[in-house]
């Protein structure tokens, strides 16, 4: 059943004309290795449970997760929570005990015989939050408790190469935190010399240069004088990525000491911090250190929506709302829709007359999609594979289709 979807997928694809998009949610980064927010609470719980050295946090967190989440060290039942609800329950704890109303009785909160400060609160969700960051970086696979994943990017780049037969322009968006877009691009760049992959160009929003720096306006650069066969891929990170940091403008002092992120900060790639240093020092960056414990990144905490609408997430919503509103052709990969804003870019996108909504992704089904995103014929029924396999049967497609080979399009 699954073969004839992917099938009916790619004729889809060859007819779309460019009016295509990609969405990349968690899924598509498992055949690589990187964790899912259920696995991420397992690696938790086992580091709360045996309090070893090998840990991401304080012993102070520790108990304090341990307590919040019920884990007991002497009744190891599995856990009904995954690590995005209990970042949540953290961060609403929080906001309940920062109430600066005057006229509301103080509170504190004590679980079981320990009362919890707010400032232990709020460390406790920052070291959940690396916690978080961490899981999600290429050197995952060793990590404990990740059970699947080879750790080859390979899938992805085939994937990238695949669409690159059918589009010169492909526009990719993600809620993923992780590298392995970017790493997938990387690997495109390595094959010979002449051939056709050497011209895959990556379009991320930032520039190039000793410390890339990102600006929207980026995403309207193209080559001066392109060969017929270079493909440009946009790729917009709508959650942020563990790559991003931020350094401040210069004051009028030729520095900067404020170190809080906010629409001034200029959001730039990470470098190692020998580099940053050396570059403070000469006076080319007005911050001294990099925000080494800051992530310019959006975590499922509740305040997540109104997060969308700040620097520079407004920005680039905003670039997959307008993308979807002239696309015909949508593929998502691997998620359940958990993001209302992004939930509600796709209903507008299904709503529209002659578009076509195709998702990837063993554990749903098309009565599910109807479910979360309402009854519409744009939805196609669901291909169940993962994402490696899906672009192992999209070539076959591709190999055994009339032509043999797709004309690519704008």
């Amino acid at each position: 059943m699954s073969d004839d979807i992917v099938n009916g997928f790619h004729t889809d694809l060859r007819k779309s004309k460019g009016k295509f998009a990609v969405f990349l949610g968690a899924g598509s980064s498992y055949d690589y290795g990187i964790p899912t927010m259920d696995e991420m609470a397992q690696i938790l719980r086992q580091q709360v449970i045996n309090k070893n050295e090998d840990t991401d946090f304080t012993p102070e967190t520790l108990g304090l997760l341990a307590a919040i989440a019920g884990i007991n060290q002497e009744k190891q039942q599995e856990s009904t929570w995954n690590i995005e609800e209990l970042l949540t329950r953290i961060h609403q704890v929080a906001d309940a005990l920062n109430c600066k109303n005057q006229s509301f009785a103080a509170l504190d909160t004590k679980i079981g015989e320990t009362t919890f400060k707010l400032e232990q609160i709020n460390v406790a969700e920052n070291e959940l939050i690396n916690f978080m960051a961490n899981l999600a970086q290429l050197k995952v696979l060793k990590k404990k408790g990740i059970s699947h994943g080879d750790g080859s990017i390979k899938y992805i780049s085939e994937f990238i190469e695949l669409m690159g037969t059918f589009q010169k322009t492909i526009r990719i968006f993600t809620t993923n935190i992780d590298l392995c877009v970017e790493a997938a691009i990387v690997r495109i760049s390595q094959n010979p010399k002449g051939s056709r992959a050497d011209r895959f160009h990556l379009i991320d929003g930032f520039s190039s240069g000793t410390i890339p720096v990102f600006n929207i306006a980026n995403f309207a650069w193209k080559p001066a004088d392109p060969h017929p066969d270079t493909a440009l891929v946009y790729y917009w990170e709508l959650h942020g990525s563990v790559d991003w940091t931020y350094s401040m403008p210069f004051d009028g002092n030729d520095g900067n000491t404020s170190v809080e992120f906010n629409d001034d900060a200029i959001i730039c790639k990470r470098i190692p911090d020998d580099q940053w240093q050396i570059l403070y020092e000469c006076g080319a960056l007005a911050t001294k250190e990099t925000a080494k414990t800051q992530n310019v990144v959006i975590f499922p905490t509740p305040a997540k929506y109104l997060q969308t609408y700040t620097n520079p997430y407004m920005d680039l919503y905003e670039a997959f709302r307008r993308t979807l509103e002239e696309a015909e052709l949508l593929l998502v990969v691997g998620t359940s829709f958990p993001d209302q804003h992004i939930k509600s870019v796709i209903r507008n996108f299904i709503q529209r007359k002659n578009t076509l909504l195709y998702v990837v992704d063993p554990q749903l089904s098309r009565e599910n999609l109807i479910s979360i995103l309402g009854n519409s014929d744009a939805i196609q029924d669901v291909i169940s594979f993962g994402f490696r396999d899906f672009v192992h049967k999209l070539k076959e497609a591709e190999n055994t289709g009339p032509s043999g080979k797709a004309s690519a399009n704008e």
